[in-house]
């Protein structure tokens, strides 16, 4: 069977990891040093390759995974409104990292351009400012179309959001309807 190939970005600071990774074990291509710490990592083999040297060796002994919001659209209107509490606590007080989708991006300037226009940068550069934006890549779109209308109603928006947050393992932080009776959702809607 033919091997199927995607893309990941990585920190510079990775990359120089890796490399050292691949002189250490001999490896000729960065895939094989991925599959070295994956297959270390599932055996239990303690290691800092590719780690932050600050933090301590993975021993095998699953810790606290802390939780990371994927902030959806209906969140940062509200949140801009002023209108709901929670969306307002979550976004300037959380401790907890957050992300979004980069749809949600071209949600947001879809409706100011509706709106008002001068607040598309505006708007779009304060998430940007404050949290990871997940580009839509070909496994978020893939698992997109399978969950749209099996898992969730409405459109492909919401099917992208959905699957960024399965492959992020992120919870998603929301009041839209569609998401409201889905695992891993804080719904903040009434």
């Amino acid at each position: 069977m033919e091997a199927q190939y995607t893309s990941i970005s990585v920190s510079f600071d990775s990359k120089q990891e890796l490399d050292a990774l691949k002189k250490e074990i001999g490896a000729k291509t960065y895939d094989k040093a991925l599959q070295y710490l994956l297959k270390s990592r599932k055996k239990g083999v303690p290691s800092t390759a590719g780690c932050d040297p600050d933090l301590p060796a993975f021993t095998g002994i699953p810790e606290a995974i802390p939780i990371v919001y994927l902030i959806d659209t209906w969140t940062w209107i509200e949140y801009w409104k002023g209108s709901n509490k929670k969306a307002i606590k979550i976004i300037d007080g959380s401790p907890e990292e957050f992300c979004v989708s980069s749809i949600t991006i071209a949600e947001i300037a879809q409706i100011y351009q509706q709106r008002d226009k001068s607040l598309i940068p505006v708007r779009t550069d304060d998430v940007a400012g404050r949290a990871t934006i997940v580009p839509v890549t070909f496994d978020i779109a893939r698992l997109a179309g399978q969950l749209r209308n099996t898992e969730i109603e409405g459109g492909i928006a919401d099917a992208i959001i959905l699957a960024t947050a399965r492959i992020t393992s992120s919870k998603i932080v929301t009041g839209d309807q569609h998401f409201r009776d889905l695992p891993d959702v804080l719904y903040l809607g009434k």
